[in-house]
């Protein structure tokens, strides 16, 4: 995670318009770590990531996951190993039980999209 977003490259990922935020690794995982803001924590937590990847999820699956705050594990939601190197697929997301579960006091959910970086 040695990327941090600019303020624009945060504009971007928000919206679905084919922009995305290239992150480099070498003999290590890839990880995208974001979150989401709600109002409260009894929201259903739905998430929906476009990705593409120079490795290819076919060589490396890529992982979307969610931080359970009750357990403090990292939970996978979606994966996917079958899109090709540049190939542009989507993950999604969906909680709808014990949904407090993954909020922090002040309403965000925590989110990776990861891929291993070794080959």
């Amino acid at each position: 995670m040695e990327v941090n977003y600019t303020a624009g490259e945060y504009e971007e990922v928000e919206q679905n318009d084919a922009q995305f935020v290239d992150q480099t690794a070498t003999d290590e995982y890839a990880i995208h770590q974001f979150r989401k803001q709600h109002i409260n924590n009894t929201d259903v937590v739905d998430v929906l990531v476009d990705i593409r990847s120079l490795i290819g999820a076919v060589a490396e699956t890529i992982y979307l996951q969610v931080l359970n705050r009750n357990s403090g594990i990292w939970e996978t939601l979606s994966s996917n190993n079958t899109a090709l190197v540049n190939q542009e697929f989507t993950l999604t997301g969906k909680i709808t039980s014990n949904i407090s579960y993954y909020y922090s006091v002040s309403f965000w959910v925590a989110f990776r999209v990861y891929q291993y970086a070794g080959r």
